[in-house]
C-alpha cells in the first residue's frame, strides 16, 4: 500500500470519528463544491482519488468514495464503482490527449498504464488505447473527458476547444460506442483454434489481445483475426 494514501484512525481518533469526517466531506461536496477555492477542490479530489483508501475496520479497507456512497449518500455500490472508473479514465485520458491534439509529429504512443500491447502500427496505437478506455467507462466517456480537461492546470489552453477537438477525433475513429462491438472470436473459439483442453488465464489473455487487434483493425474479419492469432502463437513458439 506504499502508493496509497491511508485514511485511518490514530490513537486519539476512533473509526467512528473518521467515518464522521467522511460524512462531513460528502456534505461539503454536495452543498459547497461550487463555492470552494481551487485549492479546496484539489484537496477534495486528492482525498477522493482512487489511490486513497479508508480503513473501515481492521479487516476491511475500502476507498472513501465507496464509504461515502454507502454510508452517507445511501446510494448503490455500482455508483461508487462508476466514480472510481471515472477517476481511472481521467488518469488515462490525460496521458493520451497530448498525442491527440498535437499538430506536430510525436513519438509512438507509450503509456505506463498499458505495457502489454500487441504489435500494431503506430497509427493504430492511439485508437487501441482510447478504445480500451472507452470500453471500460462506456457512456461516461464524455464525462471523463470533461473532467480530464477541467483538471488540466495549463491555463494557456482553451479547455472548450481541447474537449471539442478530442471528442471530434474520437468520433472520427468510430469509438463513441465501441463497447457495443462484439468480439470476432469468443473464448470457445480461442480454445478450439489453440487446441486448449481447459480455459483459464491463457484464454482471457488471448481475448484481451484479440480486442486490441479489433481496435487496431476495425475492418478486419473473423478469418483475418484467426490467422493473426495463429501466427502470433507460432512466433511465440519460435522464440521460446
Amino acid at each position: 500500500m506504499s502508493d496509497a494514501i491511508l485514511v485511518k484512525h490514530h490513537s486519539h481518533s476512533s473509526p467512528t470519528e473518521v467515518g464522521d469526517f467522511l460524512e462531513m466531506l460528502a456534505f461539503l461536496i454536495l452543498t459547497r463544491f461550487f463555492d470552494c477555492s481551487s485549492t479546496e477542490i484539489d484537496d477534495i479530489i486528492t482525498l477522493l482519488n482512487r489511490k486513497t483508501v479508508y480503513e473501515e475496520n481492521k479487516k476491511k479497507i475500502i476507498s472513501p468514495v465507496k464509504h461515502i456512497f454507502k454510508k452517507s449518500l445511501k446510494l448503490k455500490a455500482s455508483d461508487a464503482e462508476n466514480i472510481i472508473k471515472l477517476h481511472n479514465a481521467v488518469d488515462k485520458f490525460s496521458s493520451l490527449i497530448p498525442f491527440m491534439i498535437s499538430s506536430e509529429d510525436m513519438n509512438p504512443v507509450e503509456v505506463d498504464w498499458k505495457s502489454n500491447m500487441i504489435d500494431a502500427p503506430d497509427s493504430s496505437r492511439l485508437r487501441i488505447l482510447f478504445g480500451l478506455i472507452i470500453r471500460e467507462i462506456k457512456d461516461f466517456w464524455r464525462a471523463a473527458l470533461m473532467l480530464t480537461v477541467l483538471a488540466d492546470k495549463d491555463g494557456s489552453v482553451d479547455k472548450t476547444e481541447v474537449f471539442k477537438k478530442v471528442e471530434e477525433e474520437i468520433l472520427k475513429l468510430g469509438l463513441e460506442k465501441v463497447w457495443e462491438v462484439k468480439p470476432l472470436i469468443n473464448g470457445r473459439d480461442v480454445m478450439k483454434h489453440l487446441e486448449l483442453r481447459n480455459g483459464g488465464p491463457i484464454v482471457s489473455e488471448w481475448q484481451q489481445k484479440l480486442i486490441q487487434w479489433q481496435l487496431a483493425y476495425p475492418c478486419g474479419n473473423v478469418q483475418e483475426c484467426i490467422e493473426w492469432m495463429m501466427m502470433q502463437t507460432q512466433l511465440k513458439h519460435l522464440t521460446t
